[in-house]
């Protein structure tokens, strides 16, 4: 075992699984511990068939858990009963996609599960719904799409709302995290789905995050996102939504004339985190939200707003500016996340007033573009210093990136942009991680690219190379920085076709100090457990 400052590490670099010991499973479900730092074990069988290698799962539910259940081996059968949290990620055609559902519940046993979720275009049927929730029934974490095909469920819905709610009541019961989705079908489908997740929220007694969620049948950004509005209907009120809510999660909804619903129905008095995930009008919509807020003296402890990159938001609200008057409608944020906004236009000053205890701080902003790095550095060194306490600071920086993908040329010195940004980190004491919005030898890395082995091995040389250089500079500095991350300013997750040990876009190091003959000596060493984002919209965006 090695020290990193306060962090022990295993010395074991992890290898490929060999195909000789690697279960058939394997190549059909990835756990979120194979994502991480224990995807790449060794080829010690106790290793394998551990509790914790299997407990999180996301499957595509291919390949012989659902094609050739009843041959699979005792073994493969035991690690699918160790699951505890379940993603199902597929793109597929309705039919084929319900069989598959309905033979992978199969396998497992009667209340085994404690999440359950379906990200991508994955949804469920009504019938599987209820087949899920029968045999279910110790479920904490909720989040999947209801797709509806006929108007069949809706007399159902509306039934089991007269007092058939049994099936409901007693899957979540326990349920803590839920996510609701609303579509872009019709009308009558829109019903169904409300009513549903009135529903849920009936059923769950003891919810402490909510998230609202809008669902299209095309995902080109520039179709119109559903209205906020639908989502509370008539008769959906403060009674069906609990009052202890502690998490508020609204993704890719437009939110125009919502705020002052959404304040009437949701006690937002207890919200300690509230987080706007690539929605449109949110001017407008702050404020309402935040004249609420102050008056029920909310004290949220995190908030995210952030849009697309590709989104002309400065065009879309004239309102946009009330960033700095919501961030003073309350004070005592630790964690702030503003992605694809328009910087410039806020009050920084005014907005962080209140906010001294900030401790984790996203800026990022595609649109401003400043002529040199010196300006670049005035305009953070002044949003920093509204920050006495930060810890954990990422921003966007922009610059010509001397490191070549095609050519593999690793510079032997750091460029001028890059400098400027450790400077500028170096001189804030308190910082503890900085990650920088960048991706060296990428640009914008596309999904090819990040699908490519080659590409990423290619990528983590350099990003590795580059975060030597830049932590030696910071020690240099006398920098408290002892991590240090590259990532692109995205939430993709990664592919399984990384060599180089890390994720492309994200590369995260921590800072490790050698003593070779009297002289200190920078490494950078990888951190995996670091490599991926999970933000609460991934599952859909």
């Amino acid at each position: 075992m090695y020290q990193l400052e306060g962090r022990k590490c295993s010395s074991a670099t992890f290898s490929v699984l060999p195909s000789d010991v690697k279960l058939d499973i394997f190549d059909f479900i990835q756990s979120k511990v194979d994502q991480g730092h224990a995807r790449l074990v060794n080829k010690e069988w106790s290793l394998i068939m551990k509790p914790r290698m299997w407990r999180e799962f996301k499957t595509s539910l291919q390949g012989n858990i659902t094609n050739d259940i009843h041959h699979l081996t005792p073994e493969q059968k035991s690690c699918i009963q160790k699951i505890r949290s379940l993603v199902v990620d597929v793109a597929d055609s309705r039919s084929r996609l319900d069989v598959r559902i309905e033979k992978f519940m199969d396998l497992l046993q009667d209340d085994q599960l404690l999440e359950f979720s379906c990200s991508g275009e994955a949804s469920l049927s009504p019938k599987h719904l209820l087949i899920l929730l029968r045999h279910q029934s110790n479920l904490r974490t909720f989040r999947a799409h209801v797709h509806f095909q006929s108007n069949t469920f809706i007399d159902d819905v509306a039934s089991r709302k007269t007092g058939q709610t049994s099936v409901f009541k007693s899957a979540f019961r326990f349920l803590r995290s839920l996510r609701i989705y609303v579509g872009d079908e019709s009308q009558k489908v829109r019903q169904q789905e409300v009513a549903l997740a009135e529903l849920f929220l009936e059923a769950s007694p003891l919810l402490g995050c909510l998230e609202i969620c809008g669902w299209r049948r095309s995902w080109h950004d520039k179709m119109d996102k559903i209205p906020l509005t639908s989502v509370f209907s008539v008769t959906m009120g403060p009674r069906q939504i609990p009052r202890n809510l502690k998490r508020l999660v609204i993704a890719d909804m437009d939110l125009s004339r919502g705020g002052n619903k959404l304040a009437s129905t949701v006690d937002l008095s207890n919200l300690h985190s509230l987080k706007f995930e690539y929605c449109d009008n949110i001017g407008s919509f702050l404020y309402d939200v935040g004249a609420s807020i102050r008056k029920t003296g909310t004290l949220l402890k995190v908030l995210t707003v952030r849009f697309r990159r590709w989104r002309k938001f400065c065009y879309i609200d004239p309102q946009i500016n009330a960033m700095d008057w919501f961030l003073a409608s309350f004070r005592g944020l630790e964690d702030l996340e503003v992605a694809n906004w328009d910087l410039g236009i806020i009050d920084w000053r005014r907005g962080l007033a209140t906010h001294q205890t900030l401790k984790k701080f996203l800026l990022s902003s595609p649109s401003m573009y400043f002529r040199d790095s010196t300006s670049w550095s005035n305009f953070m060194g002044y949003v920093l210093e509204q920050c006495p306490n930060l810890h954990d600071f990422a921003c966007l920086i922009q610059g010509l990136d001397s490191a070549r993908l095609e050519d593999m040329q690793l510079p032997t010195t750091l460029p001028d942009f890059l400098v400027a940004a450790l400077d500028l980190a170096a001189s804030v004491p308190t910082l503890r991680t900085l990650r920088l919005l960048y991706t060296p030898g990428l640009e914008y890395p596309t999904d090819t690219e990040r699908q490519d082995p080659d590409t990423m091995e290619k990528t983590g040389r350099i990003a590795s190379h580059m975060a030597t250089l830049a932590l030696t500079y910071l020690h240099s500095k006398g920098s408290n920085i002892t991590m240090l991350a590259f990532s692109s300013d995205s939430r993709w997750k990664p592919g399984r076709a990384d060599k180089n040990l890390q994720y492309c876009p994200h590369h995260y190091y921590n800072r490790r100090i050698i003593n070779i003959g009297g002289e200190e000596i920078i490494e950078a060493v990888p951190l995996r457990e670091y490599m991926t984002e999970y933000p609460d919209a991934a599952g859909f965006v």
